[in-house]
């Protein structure tokens, strides 16, 4: 079912709040780590144009989900990839975001929720991000990278974020229903959390 924009926002409703408010008609949306759909649904519905959408999900049976979703509520119009975003393009399995961004253009708005694998999917859309700064709104998974290590990668990352946007902000508690986003001041942040950065 189509997402009604005045609809109460129930499902990490920061989130989707913030998606009412920044996803403009036209808008080409990015979901990265799209499962079931929800964010694909409230960006096709928003911008009204669900041809400018874009899913990327590695599992199998969740890709299954969306293009069934996506023949049965949007016509076949968005486009639906059963990849996994990095840094490098590796075959058919992982994809760079820059070359993906030559072959079809950059977007306007970038949602990712990928477990850990933000950082290897930032640096791998480096190009895109400098020429075209798209508002990105990411799940942070901070508490697993730093315990996972690659703390260059990660500085890199959040780097490349401080020098092409004017805006950073996160929010730990996204969930709770009064939740609101606030400076980020800290150089990485090493907690769970949603970060919303805006040019």
């Amino acid at each position: 079912m189509n997402y009604d924009r005045n609809t109460r926002p129930y499902h990490e409703p920061l989130a989707t709040a913030t998606y009412i408010r920044e996803i403009e008609v036209g808008d080409v949306v990015w979901d990265l780590g799209s499962r079931f759909g929800y964010e694909t649904v409230i960006a096709a519905t928003l911008n009204e144009r669900p041809e400018r959408v874009h899913t990327f999900e590695m599992t199998e049976s969740k890709v299954w989900k969306l293009q069934r979703l996506n023949r049965l509520d949007f016509n076949g119009a968005l486009s639906v990839n059963h990849v996994a975003v990095g840094e490098q393009s590796q075959g058919s399995h992982q994809l760079r975001l820059d070359d993906y961004a030559d072959r079809h253009g950059p977007p306007d708005f970038v949602t990712m929720d990928i477990e850990t694998a933000e950082v290897p999917a930032l640096l791998g859309m480096r190009s895109t991000i400098e020429s075209a700064t798209p508002t990105l709104l990411i799940e942070w998974h901070g508490t697993a990278m730093d315990h996972e290590g690659n703390h260059n990668d990660i500085a890199s990352a959040m780097t490349l974020l401080r020098e092409n946007y004017s805006t950073m902000l996160y929010c730990e508690e996204y969930r709770d229903s009064e939740a609101e986003w606030r400076p980020l001041h800290v150089d990485v942040p090493r907690i769970n959390c949603q970060l919303l950065v805006k040019a």
